[in-house]
Order: C-alpha cells, then sequence, then structure tokens
C-alpha cells in the first residue's frame, strides 16, 4: 500500500497534480493507495481515495509505504517505509536539500535526478490531453508567465497577457487563443501544455541551465526570438511525439518504481 502525503489540491500547480495522478496511477494498476492532505480540506473527487490521519497512522505501522514530496523535511509521522518524491530541485521551494539514506527517491525529470544522486524517474502525467489540444481557433497576440522565473530579467515589449489564477480549461482556452507564449520560467508543464494547444513556447531565460532538458521534445520551443519561426512551423509536430513517447517511458518508470519498493527487505 501507499499513502501519498500532499498538500490540499490545486489547479495551477502542476507538482500538486502529479502527486494526485501518481496514487491514481497506482490504482489503475492494481496497486492499492490513498492519499492523505494535509494543512487542509480533501478534494472532493470521485477519482481519488482520499484517507484520515488515523487511517494512515494504523496503514504504516503495518508497513505501508508513504510519499512524500521534496517540499516536506524530514519524516513528519515517523513512516518506516519512506519514498521521495522530488518535483523540484530539494530546497529550491522548500524542504531538506538532503534525504536520509533508508529513503527509497525518485524524480520527476533527469535535472532534478542529478541533484539526488541521479535517482530513477517517475515522470506521472497530470494533463488531460481530452481537453489540453487544439481547436483551430483564429490566432492573435502573445501571453507569457513568470513563476519561478521571477528573478529573470524581464522583457516588457513582449507582454502582453499575463497568465496568473486561472483554471485549466481557461488556461488552455487561453493557448489556443494565442499566437505565442513567452515564459520567464524555464521549467513549467505551462511549455507542454501551450504546444500541446498548438501554441508555441519561448522560453526568456538565456541563462537557462535546462537546455538539455528542454530539447528533449523541442518541436515548438524557442530559445531565443531568432528561433520563433521555427517553433511556429514545428509545433504541429510535439503533440505526436509526445503521446508517442510519454505513455511508454511512464509505464516502464512506474514498473521500476513498483518493483524497488517492493523489492525493499523493511517492508513488511
Amino acid at each position: 500500500m501507499y499513502i501519498i502525503f500532499a498538500p490540499p489540491y490545486r489547479h495551477d500547480s502542476a507538482g500538486i497534480k502529479v502527486l494526485y495522478e501518481l496514487s491514481y496511477q497506482l490504482n489503475k494498476h492494481g496497486y492499492e493507495s490513498y492519499i492523505f492532505v494535509w494543512d487542509g480540506k480533501p478534494y472532493l473527487s470521485d477519482k481519488y481515495k482520499i484517507c484520515s490521519y488515523g487511517f494512515m497512522m494504523d496503514s504504516l505501522s503495518r508497513g505501508a509505504w508513504i510519499v512524500y514530496p521534496e517540499i516536506v523535511s524530514g519524516n513528519p509521522v515517523g513512516a518506516k517505509n519512506v519514498i521521495r518524491y522530488a518535483l523540484n530541485v530539494p530546497g529550491f521551494i522548500g524542504g531538506d536539500k538532503t534525504y536520509d539514506s533508508s529513503e527509497v527517491i525518485f524524480a520527476y525529470n533527469n535535472y532534478i535526478s542529478k541533484y539526488v544522486g541521479n535517482c530513477p524517474i517517475l515522470k506521472t502525467p497530470h494533463i488531460n490531453l481530452d481537453i489540453c489540444r487544439n481547436y483551430n481557433l483564429p490566432r492573435k497576440g502573445s501571453c507569457f508567465f513568470i513563476g519561478k522565473g521571477r528573478n529573470v530579467p524581464r522583457r516588457p515589449e513582449l507582454e502582453e497577457i499575463e497568465i496568473i489564477d486561472v483554471t485549466s480549461q481557461q488556461l488552455y482556452e487561453l493557448f489556443n487563443r494565442c499566437e505565442v507564449f513567452y515564459t520567464y520560467d524555464d521549467m513549467t508543464s505551462a511549455c507542454e501544455e501551450s504546444r500541446l494547444c498548438g501554441c508555441p513556447v519561448v522560453i526568456l531565460n538565456e541563462n537557462s541551465d535546462k537546455f538539455d532538458l528542454l530539447r528533449e521534445n523541442k518541436y515548438g520551443m524557442a530559445f531565443n526570438l531568432s528561433e520563433l519561426d521555427w517553433a511556429k512551423e514545428t509545433v504541429h509536430k510535439f503533440r505526436k511525439r509526445y503521446i508517442e513517447q510519454y505513455p511508454v517511458l511512464f509505464e516502464k518508470q512506474l514498473k521500476l518504481f513498483i518493483r524497488q519498493t517492493n523489492d525493499k527487505k523493511n517492508l513488511n
């Protein structure tokens, strides 16, 4: 059994959605999983199994795994079997920079993995492809996102519609109306969501150290304005490559996740 230790659900946080989707995927693959929501009201949805504090503690006493995101410091519930799921660089937005040697560690992507001993990757899907798609609407203008790129020098001449506090549906509608998406944040899932909606993206962080990660599927992406025409010409290829690669890789990654946690000798 797996208990996912997660914050309250937020539609505008990819990291939080990943935690909820991991629990869903584990259940979907036949492995019992629940979400314990700390510091807030549980998200009411038939898709996810939410558990109480008492249920969590009883399950942990009988050998269940707990999955902590990297923003959680230490082992607050004293679990015996701990999985650390690094969704960002450890310590960047909270939590510890190093983890106990007994923890099983997985990272969301190759870039984050470098900061936690090149641990295995588990890129859990969280984008609803049924609504995140190109509706072939007329496009005009652009939108931009700051996010974790708040320290990146601004380009006010490129800033039209700022993306802030929107639902997934509103975000995808915006990506369907705009010609270009500019982002100061070089590690946001919006880079994938915009291209899935047919909107090319330009990374406005010239000092980014994530270019190798971003180039894994570069179609529709520009790293400077001189590449924007190429991004516009190739953005239609992104969705096909994404659908071909992502689900297959995730299935392999999830099998490794399950195998490693079931092979641990300290699991009762």
